[in-house]
């Protein structure tokens, strides 16, 4: 089922999301700052590719009234 896979995915981005928060923890004990900057990089991308999700989501949900 598409929704249902849609909703994998979903979880899977704010998964990725939740790890990279905690490397950027990490980074941040270790004063790793150019390795914080490569996470902000990486947070924008996870957060688009989330966005993204949950919209093919939301017009799945509306197209198909599921």
């Amino acid at each position: 089922m598409l929704k249902l896979a849609l909703l994998r995915d979903v979880r899977a981005a704010m998964s990725d999301l939740l790890t990279i928060h905690n490397e950027e923890i990490e980074a941040l004990l270790r004063e790793d700052f150019d390795g914080m900057a490569e996470l902000s990089k990486k947070l924008t991308t996870a957060r688009a590719h989330k966005a993204n999700l949950i919209e093919l989501y939301r017009k799945h949900i509306e197209s198909h009234g599921c």
